[in-house]
């Protein structure tokens, strides 16, 4: 990553239209509060600013520069962190991913279109050896680690079906 593109970070979520903060200012301050909030650390944001031009029913992608790439580092490696607030909103709809160049985000994108295409082809495999071998028979430790991957999968589809209803 690029020296001046390691101290920002790309951030979305919806805010209805009567909350959505108006200025850099507020911005700045809806986005450290939540870091605040959800991490438990303060950090320092220099800039905070939305991209590209609005359009209506599309997620402007908020553009937030730290002091100090540490402090985006750390954000980075906890952003799953996230997935398990507390609060169903930053659950469901707040995404913190690094600032990338096009080619560094089709290369990041291509890697993981490859994992899950290894993953499904792991699921695949176990399903068919489970048809052929039975349930009870599969002893296997990778077989198990692909089992619990998959009960894992069949929740998170399950909450995001729960969630559109």
């Amino acid at each position: 990553m690029h020296a001046k593109k390691s101290l920002n970070l790309l951030a979305w979520w919806t805010l209805e239209k009567t909350t959505r903060p108006r200025t850099h200012a507020s911005l700045r301050a809806v986005a450290a509060g939540m870091i605040c909030q959800e991490f438990d650390r303060q950090v320092t944001t220099k800039t905070c600013r939305r991209l590209g031009k609005k359009v209506s029913d599309k997620i402007q992608n908020l553009l937030v520069t730290l002091s100090s790439a540490d402090e985006a580092n750390y954000l980075l490696s906890n952003a799953k962190q996230l997935r398990q607030s507390q609060n169903e909103f930053v659950r469901q709809k707040i995404f913190i991913n690094a600032d990338q160049t096009p080619a560094e985000a089709k290369a990041a994108y291509e890697l993981r279109c490859a994992r899950r295409s290894r993953c499904a082809n792991r699921i695949q495999d176990l399903l068919a050896s489970r048809s052929r071998a039975g349930f009870e028979q599969v002893s296997d430790q990778r077989a198990q680690w692909t089992l619990g991957f998959t009960e894992c999968w069949k929740k998170r589809i399950k909450a995001s079906i729960r969630s559109t209803q």
